[in-house]
């Protein structure tokens, strides 16, 4: 199943996709918040199609105002469709689409078949786009540091993107199959961030001072330092790429300003790095908090989300 052959340069089409599905037995989750990531996107960046598929549909107002938005298409999903376009045997993957109902494994899956099948920009539902992605479009792959405590999950794969048919993408899915066919349970983490790192960085040149001096310089953008910015721009484009997939690892303020830990902060302060394309906003830890934005707490709050999401809420 192994593809290692190199791929030609070209710029990664403004073809963005999301995944999304309620877990049976789970309340109907799909809000404003999620509506608002995918309207941030089309304000934000000119789209070619942002495709939206589904397992399950919602019935909530905001799923049916995403289909009145312009370039937004609703897709049910079907893997087969998408293993035979990969050339991977469905019967591979048999038991592991029966059985798992993780919400995250389904969809890192989807999000590496779609990539390599089509090529484009994946993107969690649970962010908010702050600029166009056309400077990073002439990549043949990026992706971002999550956080910089090595090796094991370095890299996040809630953004992803990648030119069609990479063999980085190809390598995620054989990692995935390794995972799911080797013994023992199936990690529940085991295909997201720690997948992708294990992919990606044994063959790049990461030590732990040059790992701190990108974290320090990462830190000073929060102040808008100009000389910063640049030197940690130079370090990123000269020294964190993996050369065999070609893949550029973007530093952790593009994406993942504020970590896992820090996703409450979110909403309640306001500041982020001038250097940010979006904001990450993991729901899964701050799900109680998501249940209280409305509109009219939007138009009335003054946090770091509420004050980007203003613009969109009239």
């Amino acid at each position: 199943m192994k593809n290692t052959k190199r791929v030609e340069p070209g710029k990664i089409p403004r073809r963005f996709f999301f995944y999304w599905s309620t877990p049976k037995g789970q309340k109907d989750s799909f809000s404003l918040v999620h509506y608002l990531s995918v309207l941030s996107l089309l304000e934000t960046n000119k789209v070619e199609s942002c495709e939206i598929y589904y397992e399950n549909e919602s019935k909530s107002k905001y799923w049916q105002k995403l289909k009145k938005l312009d370039k937004v298409k609703l897709r049910k999903l079907d893997f087969d469709v998408l293993f035979e376009k990969a050339g991977l045997e469905r019967q591979d993957f048999k038991n592991f689409l029966e059985k798992s109902d993780f919400i995250s494994q389904r969809s890192d899956l989807f999000r590496y078949l779609a990539l390599y099948c089509y090529g484009g920009v994946y993107l969690d539902f649970d962010i908010m786009v702050l600029k166009d992605f056309e400077p990073l479009l002439n990549e043949t792959a990026f992706v971002g540091i999550q956080h910089y405590v090595p090796p094991k999950s370095l890299v996040n794969n809630a953004v992803i993107g990648t030119v069609k048919g990479t063999p980085f993408m190809r390598a995620c899915l054989d990692e995935f199959l390794a995972g799911i066919q080797g013994p023992g349970e199936f990690a529940r983490t085991a295909s997201a961030p720690l997948l992708i790192s294990k992919v990606l960085l044994p063959k790049v040149p990461l030590t732990r001072p040059l790992l701190g001096l990108i974290h320090r310089l990462d830190q000073s953008c929060f102040a808008k330092n100009k000389h910063d910015i640049s030197a940690l721009v130079f370090l990123v484009n000269t020294c964190i790429k993996n050369r065999e997939f070609d893949c550029r690892i973007l530093p952790k303020s593009y994406f993942y300003s504020y970590s896992w830990k820090e996703g409450k902060n979110i909403f309640q302060e306001n500041e982020v790095p001038e250097d940010a394309y979006l904001i990450h906003l993991w729901l899964y830890k701050s799900h109680r908090l998501i249940k209280r934005i409305t509109e009219e707490y939007i138009k009335t709050d003054n946090s770091l989300y509420s004050s980007i999401a203003k613009q969109y809420v009239q």
